[in-house]
């Protein structure tokens, strides 16, 4: 079963690779689709995900846990905290961990309808939830 699944995801690869070399095919994509299928073919995390398996392996390593914590007493706490998680195999930059949830916020509150009209509950920053996480472990 293993293998036959892994062969319809390779087949999927090539059949994506093969459209994204075609220009016709990119004209139809919007900026963020063609980043995501390039994500996919390269293999590469989205954001949530690289945090939540740092989260994971800093629950199983204690020494790490403690360098995240340590991080928030850097002169430049984000940076240095992009740094570790890039240097644990987790690479962040700080752009990237800013703009987390920032394209739908945006999106939503831009609707061809007018827009959200009611105000957003709140304003969830996936680095302080992920300390949050991390100081609860």
């Amino acid at each position: 079963m293993t293998f036959v699944l892994a062969a319809v995801v390779k087949n999927i690869k090539i059949a994506v690779e093969k459209l994204l070399k075609k220009e016709k095919f990119f004209a139809f994509l919007s900026k963020e689709a063609k980043n995501f299928f390039i994500q996919i073919l390269k293999g590469e995390k989205e954001m949530n995900q690289k945090l939540f398996e740092l989260l994971e392996k800093a629950k199983q390593d204690k020494v790490l846990k403690q360098k995240l914590l340590d991080t928030k007493k850097e002169k430049d706490p984000t940076l240095a905290f992009c740094e570790l998680a890039t240097k644990e195999g987790f690479p962040i930059t700080v752009g990237e961990l800013f703009a987390e949830g920032e394209e739908y916020i945006s999106n939503l509150l831009k609707s061809v309808n007018g827009g959200a009209t009611y105000p957003r509950e709140g304003w969830d920053d996936p680095y302080e939830m992920f300390f949050a996480s991390l100081e609860r472990i």
